[in-house]
């Protein structure tokens, strides 16, 4: 579910697991949901490799807002649309809107994943590409500082 700077980003929307699957005893409207949540994160993301970001924009919100009605705030996949929407805005150049919900994401993977997850690393990358764009460096450093924390003790303190 993954995606940011783990992968180069012109393979943006091949490093995306869109597909959610169904669990046995979710409701057969749920699952059409969910579904249709991951029909319309692909069609973003074929819309952003094509530089139609405009487009993508309404389908990412869209899918955004079905997994946030079926799965509740609080869920992995919510955290991914989150993200990917942010990529949207990023491409756009509007840097405030992408940032506040790349820390969004950050903030429900280290919540739900843990402090030491992937994901929470590729978020924290996320961010710095964003502050990169910027001109921010002291803020990339604060930000790749917690990343190389994570990857340089992970397993190594009894918290983390």
């Amino acid at each position: 579910m993954a995606m940011g700077v783990a992968f180069p980003r012109s393979s943006w929307g091949q490093s995306i697991i869109a597909q959610q699957p169904s669990s046995p005893g979710s409701e057969r409207a749920e699952d059409l949901s969910l579904a249709e949540a991951s029909q319309l994160n692909q069609q973003a993301i074929e819309l952003y490799e094509l530089g139609k970001y405009s487009e993508a924009i309404p389908l990412a919100e869209r899918a955004l807002e079905i997994r946030r009605e079926v799965l509740g705030e609080e869920h992995p996949d919510v955290a991914s649309s989150l993200n990917n929407l942010a990529f949207i805005y990023e491409s756009l150049g509007k840097y405030a809107e992408a940032e506040l919900l790349h820390q969004q994401a950050l903030a429900l993977r280290k919540k739900l994943l843990g402090q030491d997850h992937p994901d929470v690393a590729t978020s924290l990358n996320n961010l710095a590409f964003i502050y990169k764009s910027q001109g921010r460096y002291v803020d990339i450093l604060t930000v790749l500082e917690e990343r190389r924390f994570l990857t340089d003790h992970r397993g190594v303190l009894p918290f983390a």
